[in-house]
Formats: C-alpha cells, sequence, structure tokens
C-alpha cells in the first residue's frame, strides 16, 4: 500500500508474563485531564492489534496470576523546550536480536497541550514507541510520523501484530 512503517530498532517487545499475549496497562497519572481522551482511544487502537493487549486505567492492576506491564503516562510543565513528549524504557537482550522490555515511562508536555489534535496524536504516538514501533519515512500517514494523523493506521496495527506473533518469555 505504499505506507512505510517501522518497529523499533532493534525490535523491542513485551514479554507474556505468563498470560496468552502481553498486558500493557497504560496508567494515566496526568495533571491535565485534556490528554486522558488520547491516551483512552490510543490504547483501544493498539488492543486492535491480535497477540498485544492494552488497557487504559488509573491504577496498575495487582494480585493477577499473570505479569501485568504498567507503563505510568505523566504530565506536566517542561516548558517551550521543543520536546512535546517523551518515552523512555529499559530492556534486556531477548532471542533472535530482540530485546524485552522490562519497564517503560511516557511524558507529556503541558506546556503544548493546547494544541487540539495534538492531545490526541502526541499521546498514541508515544504509546507506538512502547509497544515497539519506530518512525517510518517522512510525512507518511501515520501516527508514528505526521502530526496531523491521531490513529494508528491498518499497517501499523499489522506491525504490531507481526512483532507480537513470535513466542516471548
Amino acid at each position: 500500500r505504499g505506507i512505510a512503517v517501522t518497529q523499533s530498532c532493534p525490535p523491542t517487545v513485551w514479554p507474556n508474563g505468563g498470560a496468552a499475549d502481553p498486558q500493557v496497562h497504560f496508567v494515566i497519572r496526568t495533571s491535565d485531564t485534556k490528554w486522558n481522551d488520547g491516551i483512552w482511544h490510543g490504547a483501544q487502537k493498539l488492543n486492535r492489534a491480535a497477540n498485544f493487549d492494552t488497557h487504559a486505567v488509573f491504577t496498575c492492576p495487582t494480585g493477577r496470576t499473570y505479569d501485568v506491564h504498567c507503563v505510568d503516562v505523566v504530565s506536566y510543565n517542561m516548558g517551550g523546550n521543543g520536546v512535546s513528549a517523551r518515552s523512555s524504557w529499559t530492556a534486556d537482550p531477548g532471542p533472535n536480536g530482540t530485546w524485552i522490555f522490562n519497564w517503560a515511562k511516557i511524558e507529556l508536555n503541558d506546556y503544548y497541550q493546547t494544541w487540539g489534535v495534538q492531545n490526541l496524536q502526541i499521546p498514541r504516538h508515544e504509546m507506538g514507541h512502547v509497544a515497539g514501533l519506530g518512525h517510518p519515512a517522512p510525512n507518511s500517514p501515520t501516527v508514528m510520523s505526521s502530526p496531523y494523523y491521531t490513529d494508528y493506521s491498518e499497517d501499523e496495527i499489522r506491525l504490531v501484530e507481526r512483532l507480537y506473533s513470535v513466542p516471548r518469555p
């Protein structure tokens, strides 16, 4: 279809942790609720990908018989420094040249959150990184490359499915 989507390099994925699919919960801890729609809907959209279960929650669930991977999504005013958001994580080497996430966090800059459509695109873009997506070719019609697209493309969803279709620890 002509849309170039990429995975993170090297490929980085969440472990299953005893569940059929990785359970990734985006824990909303934002200082301004204007970000929340982007987080809620981003989790719902990523959840369309087979083999990858995502949820938006306000607290990290406990007491499960499998591992739940909780990603804090926080916001604060970082100032007009040109950084609208950032995601950070740690990972360990995995099989076949992959890396396995073991922690992640998304930070949203409240300074830029008044841009309307950006309230949807920015959290979804960072959530895509935490799911294992990288940056595609410039100006591709995807949430991972353009500030004007607020939804994951079908190609991005298929790439997440492909990333999580192989056995993981």
